[in-house]
């Protein structure tokens, strides 16, 4: 008994200093003193995650939707290109593109209109507002291209149109959706009064926070490259090509309406 009372401040002190050396090492971990500088110079900035830049004691930023480069105090940040000399090649450009780029065949296809158009060989994801003046702008490009699957996500942004819900309810329930989002959004022509109990509106509001989408219109290639804004038909069918990869950006914005700015009313 005495030895195993000898031996408790030994085991304590042990402890203590394993306890304290954890404490030292989270503290000056540079990706949580990052992170810790940021939301105490922008509280209201959305970090999802922080890693190492290509740059020796620079780090990576993930907002959600775009990408930012701290030092290692978190006290000096810059957004822009990060060129990469010998390759000429913008890494933050490809680095974005990776983040935003989603798996296309998780999307649930069941919640969508689908309007199939020629043979509906290509395929595209498109989160819209019914109420979207920008929407409308790509829907009519969109009517100049042909052969084309397009799932459309009702994704109405109430802060800035406060009827689109309700539009977008009634296209939903309407016996022919892509009919009745066809002539809504080309035409102005109301759905008809067919009523339903349901519709996939808030799940898509959900899903779509988890995309990061924050405006309309917001499209993702079947390869799970993302674009927004207002692209003309000729850009739509070099994107929708077998060699899209000269392409427009990923993430390029054209016109768009945003659910975080008041823009596109």
């Amino acid at each position: 008994m005495m030895q195993v009372l000898k031996s408790w401040p030994t085991r304590m002190g042990l402890a203590l200093a394993l306890a304290l050396t954890l404490c030292a090492a989270a503290a000056t971990d540079p990706i949580e003193t990052v992170r810790s500088s940021l939301h105490t110079h922008f509280p209201q900035l959305k970090i999802e995650d922080v890693r190492s830049a290509p740059m020796p004691g620079w780090y990576e930023v993930f907002t959600g939707s775009q990408l930012l480069y701290s030092d290692a105090s978190g006290d000096h940040v810059f957004v822009g290109k990060l060129i990469d000399t010998h390759t000429q090649k913008d890494l933050a450009e490809e680095q974005l593109e990776k983040r935003l780029t989603i798996d296309f065949g998780k999307l649930p296809f069941d919640r969508a209109i689908k309007i199939v158009k020629g043979d509906g060989s290509r395929r595209l994801a498109l989160f819209e507002d019914p109420d979207c003046p920008f929407c409308r702008q790509l829907e009519q490009q969109l009517a100049r291209v042909n052969n084309v699957t397009l799932y459309v996500f009702l994704f109405p942004l109430v802060e800035l149109h406060p009827q689109a819900r309700v539009h977008a309810h009634a296209i939903w329930c309407a016996a022919d959706r892509g009919d009745a989002w066809t002539h809504w959004m080309l035409e102005r022509r109301e759905p008809g009064s067919s009523a339903c109990q349901q519709d996939p509106i808030d799940q898509l509001q959900t899903l779509g926070a988890d995309l990061n989408v924050t405006g309309t219109p917001t499209y993702f290639l079947d390869s799970g490259r993302r674009y927004e804004g207002v692209l003309a038909a000729a850009q739509l069918e070099e994107l929708l090509s077998p060699h899209a990869e000269a392409a427009p950006t990923a993430g390029q914005s054209g016109a768009a309406a945003t659910g975080q700015s008041g823009g596109g009313s």
